[in-house]
């Protein structure tokens, strides 16, 4: 706890060292599901600050650690370790190619450890959801429309079932940035009032909500209906402001 009050702080070095020592208490003790937390963590930091390769090596031999010793796991801890590391290999993969969109190949090993992370998330549907949504981005990043389609509706069907409206919005916010790069407008405008009303509900004004005025401002200009396109531009405009006073 220490390390991660330290880490939501942005004390990564005091973070690093809390969790060093929590992997030599573990140690002492042979808890080996601790020492997995603890070394999951140490990557997430080093993905953070950019240390991909170092972040990859790390999770990359944590997993095999797992597989090692699952003997110490009930099954059901077993497979929840299993789906949180492919979903950090995964988050660290797609974050690398960020920074080298030439290395293609980062971009597949992120969709092979999401594609894992599916597989052991049978039972916790947040983390299916998580690995689902990342796939559907990584299809649209490689323009492959259906699979992306298809994907963030399987999103959508999964967050309503668990009413999250949290991720309902972020799939209908894809969804239709998807249908806007494929000029299907009037899909895009129906997933883009979803984002809306559940923003203007909560009170909610994030990014998703910013984007897809900015996005429904673009649209009504090129379908040449000024007014509205005035109407999602000074919400985007407003909203921006509000925001950046906010972040200052």
């Amino acid at each position: 706890y220490k390390g991660l009050i330290e880490w939501k702080r942005g004390n990564l070095g005091k973070a690093l060292d809390n969790y060093q020592k929590g992997i030599k208490f573990s140690t002492e003790v042979n808890d080996v599901i601790q020492m997995v937390k603890f070394k999951s963590n140490i990557a997430l930091i080093n993905e953070e600050i950019g240390n991909y390769q170092l972040s990859i090596k790390n999770l990359r031999q944590n997993n095999d650690f797992i597989n090692k010793n699952e003997s110490v796991y009930t099954k059901e801890q077993f497979q929840n370790s299993k789906s949180n590391i492919n979903i950090n290999l995964g988050t660290s993969y797609e974050s690398y190619y960020m920074k080298n969109r030439d290395k293609m190949y980062l971009l597949d090993s992120a969709e092979y450890f999401y594609e894992k992370a599916v597989t052991y998330s049978e039972n916790f549907v947040n983390n299916k959801i998580t690995a689902k949504m990342s796939l559907g981005n990584i299809y649209l990043i490689k323009n492959d429309l259906v699979n992306a389609e298809k994907t963030y509706f399987d999103i959508l069907f999964l967050s309503k079932q668990n009413n999250s409206e949290q991720l309902f919005q972020a799939a209908n916010y894809n969804l239709g940035d998807l249908y806007f790069w494929n000029k299907k407008y009037d899909k895009a405008l129906v997933c883009f009032g979803k984002v809306d009303s559940i923003s203007l509900k909560n009170k909610t004004l994030d990014v998703s909500y910013l984007k897809s005025n900015y996005l429904q401002a673009k649209i009504y200009n090129l379908m040449n209906e000024p007014e509205q396109a005035y109407k999602h531009s000074k919400i985007y405009l407003d909203s921006y402001e509000k925001s950046e006073t906010k972040l200052r």
